[in-house]
C-alpha cells in the first residue's frame, strides 16, 4: 500500500497530519503552557481514542513528499520506527 514501482525503484511517500487536542492554562493566550502540558495533553487525547477515532480525528494529509527507500530508512531509523511492512 502507497507503493510506485518506477524503473524497479519503490517510491514512498511522507504524509503530515493534524490531530486535534486540549490543554487548560492561566493564561487566555496560552502563553502559560509548557512542552511538558502539550505533551501529557496530546498522549491522553491519543491514549482516549480508539484506531478508528484516530483516523477520524486526523483526517486527511495536509501535506504530502516523495520519498525513495533510502530517505524512509532514513527517516525510520531517525525516529526508532520500523515498518514490517516494508
Amino acid at each position: 500500500m502507497g507503493l510506485l514501482l518506477i524503473k524497479g525503484v519503490f517510491m514512498y511517500y511522507c504524509h503530515a497530519f493534524d490531530v486535534a487536542f486540549e490543554a487548560i492554562s492561566q493564561t487566555a493566550s496560552g502563553g502559560d503552557v509548557t512542552p511538558s502540558m502539550l505533551r501529557k495533553a496530546l498522549q491522553v487525547r491519543l491514549d482516549s481514542m480508539s484506531d478508528e477515532e484516530i483516523v477520524e480525528a486526523c483526517g486527511v494529509p495536509f501535506d504530502t513528499y516523495e520519498m525513495t527507500l533510502e530517505e524512509k530508512s532514513s527517516w525510520e531509523a531517525t525516529r526508532g520506527i520500523f515498518n514490517e511492512n516494508q
